[in-house]
């Protein structure tokens, strides 16, 4: 769970504030608990003949979409990303991978989460957690059995601001294998 709060330090209510997380790959968003409205944006398909990749683009055929309705999300494939920059009911599109093509037939996720917050009065904050879960194998491959996960926010709002310097917070989680055996 991340914790964020948004404050409004100035004497003018801040309207159409709107909160952006990026999760670390290998995170799958769960849920929130905004106080102003709802987190959306998060999808994820399962590894699948459905899903096919190139250069510059991934389809699942599973997936019906508005169109560009991800544009600026990035989809993390592989180990890869991909920066969207236009999107049709079943495919994703950008300039290019980065780190390379991903195989096709991978598990996939979007990694971009907006949570509409609504307005925040003069001289107050809202404080909401996002919620997410990780694979069972997130920490196999690491030789301590330990892994850092990142979740980025950034914080917009229609009105103007005029520090921008603190619309930006990570919070780091270090995930540990563990299990919980029992007779």
């Amino acid at each position: 769970v991340s914790v964020y709060n948004a404050s409004n330090g100035t004497s003018d209510a801040a309207t159409g504030v709107v909160v952006t997380d990026r999760l670390s790959p290998g995170a799958r968003f769960l849920g929130d608990t905004n106080p102003g409205g709802e987190c959306t944006g998060f999808v994820f398909g399962t590894a699948a003949a459905d899903v096919t990749t190139t250069a510059t683009t991934l389809t699942d055929a599973r997936l019906s979409m508005a169109a560009n309705a991800y544009v600026g999300n990035t989809v993390a494939a592989g180990g890869k990303t991909l920066l969207v920059t236009s999107n049709t009911a079943d495919t994703f599109t950008g300039a290019a991978w980065t780190g390379g093509q991903p195989p096709s037939g991978v598990a996939w996720q979007t990694l971009d989460v907006s949570c509409a917050v609504g307005s925040i009065p003069a001289f107050t904050s809202k404080t909401f957690n996002i919620k997410v879960k990780v694979a069972p194998d997130f920490v196999a491959s690491e030789a301590d059995g330990t892994k850092t996960l990142v979740n980025t926010a950034s914080v917009i709002s229609d009105a103007g601001d005029s520090d921008m310097s603190d619309n930006s917070a990570s919070a780091y989680v270090l995930v540990g294998e563990r299990a919980d055996l029992r007779i």
